[in-house]
């Protein structure tokens, strides 16, 4: 599954002919299985457990709250209801097929990378790519996230006079307190966009150190 992907056909319980062309409906799965996307209106991402004989499961999917036209909205509505539900995959060349095999209902996807990945001999020298670090401030209470369902997430700001800002996603490693607030130092990991229409990057961010934590705000800008 790992790679990106291209929406070329589906089958949802509302039968109305959608214009694929005039849409951006994308999928991106990393090697550790953190997909991300665009479902022809807003961007979503989540994380895939998968099993023997194509078997695979879901974790809750996070999506930006965007305002949507009429078709587009329906359509994600659709599209994110059926990757929810979503048991079964299959990848057949260059194609890879989601289902959920209680309704029937399934989402196709077309390779949209130029090629399927090949893993490299042991022997080969990999490029070392250097880490982006960033500074976070994590607020000291979760938000009320809209998803596919509403989720709890994290409020954080790059600087110290900016704005908080809901972060849809967990920082690896890091387990806040209720009630404190932190300056922790981050590192990018995963995969940078192709480029291609509609492709999102599936960066996350990882703990590299907790620089300061406190119970009162002005003391981590110290």
């Amino acid at each position: 599954m790992e790679g990106k992907w291209q929406i070329s056909a589906y089958n949802f319980a509302d039968k109305r002919t959608f214009p694929l062309d005039k849409m951006e409906i994308t999928l991106t799965v990393d090697q550790d299985m953190h997909i991300g996307g665009r479902s022809a209106c807003n961007l979503y991402s989540g994380t895939i457990t998968v099993g023997p004989r194509g078997a695979m499961k879901l974790s809750t999917i996070t999506t930006t709250d965007m305002a949507c036209n009429e078709i587009n909205g329906t359509f994600e509505g659709e599209f994110l209801e059926v990757l929810s539900k979503a048991s079964h995959y299959e990848v057949k060349e260059r194609t890879l097929t989601i289902t959920d095999t209680a309704s029937g209902h399934f989402l196709r996807f077309v390779r949209a990378d130029k090629s399927v990945p090949t893993p490299l001999p042991q022997s080969t020298p990999q490029p070392q790519v250097k880490a982006e670090r960033e500074i976070f401030f994590i607020g000291n209470r979760m938000s009320n996230c809209s998803g596919v369902q509403p989720i709890k997430c994290l409020r954080i700001k790059k600087e110290k006079s900016g704005a908080w800002q809901d972060y849809f996603d967990t920082i690896i490693g890091f387990k806040p307190k209720a009630g404190w607030f932190y300056k922790i130092e981050v590192v990018r990991v995963g995969e940078a966009p192709s480029g291609l229409p509609g492709d999102v990057t599936v960066y996350r961010h990882k703990l590299v150190r907790v620089i300061r934590s406190s119970t009162r705000e002005k003391e981590i800008y110290r």
